[in-house]
């Protein structure tokens, strides 16, 4: 028998909730997808900047 931890649960965030990271000069990210472009069929992604992660978080805007 192996005394392992058990696995944790991978957490995802909810659909359209977009990412959050931190940048190199320790402001925060926050991308989503805006839509796809008729004209493209492409992406259409928009970043937002803020001192705090909440600040950043698209649910802020």
């Amino acid at each position: 028998m192996t005394n392992q931890a058990p696995k944790k649960k991978k957490t995802r965030n909810p659909q359209g909730m977009g990412s959050i990271r931190q940048r190199p000069n320790g402001t925060w990210e926050g991308r989503y997808t805006l839509g796809v472009d008729p004209a493209t069929g492409k992406q259409l992604q928009r970043s937002i900047y803020g001192k705090t992660q909440k600040r950043a978080s698209h649910s802020s805007v």
